[in-house]
């Protein structure tokens, strides 16, 4: 798959949920999207990130997908630290309208962080989390 996306292309949706990604996995795909300037949805739900590879995700985000709108992170074990990164590369994303962040072992004082920067964002912006 990774190979597959190297060519960008026009990619505008894609969804990778419940493939169990790890660390090394994901860290490859997410090299790839540096390369996906159409993405818009990219559902990376139910996989198993961890705060690296949740960092990893942000800096390609960063990088390379300034158009997306929405993104799904769920059930992946980011915990504080992978919140966190992915946080600071929301001003990156403009567009960005929609944040899915639940199931990840955030603590709360953290989730209203999001909450807080979300808001920020004006009311068009949704995150969800646990809270």
């Amino acid at each position: 798959l990774a190979e597959g996306l190297r060519g960008g292309g026009k990619l505008t949706f894609l969804d990778v949920s419940g493939n169990q990604f790890d660390g090394e996995g994901a860290w490859r795909l997410v090299h790839a999207l540096r390369r996906c300037q159409d993405l818009t949805h990219l559902n990376f739900a139910h996989n198993t990130l961890g705060p690296a590879g949740a960092g990893r995700l942000a800096a390609a985000l960063r990088e390379g997908c300034g158009g997306l709108l929405h993104l799904d992170v769920s059930a992946n074990q980011i915990g504080d630290e992978g919140a966190r990164a992915l946080m600071a590369v929301l001003d990156a994303l403009p567009s960005l309208s929609y944040l899915d962040v639940r199931g990840n072992h955030v603590a709360p004082e953290v989730e209203r962080e999001f909450q807080i920067k979300i808001r920020s964002r004006g009311p068009r912006c949704h995150v969800l989390t646990d809270c």
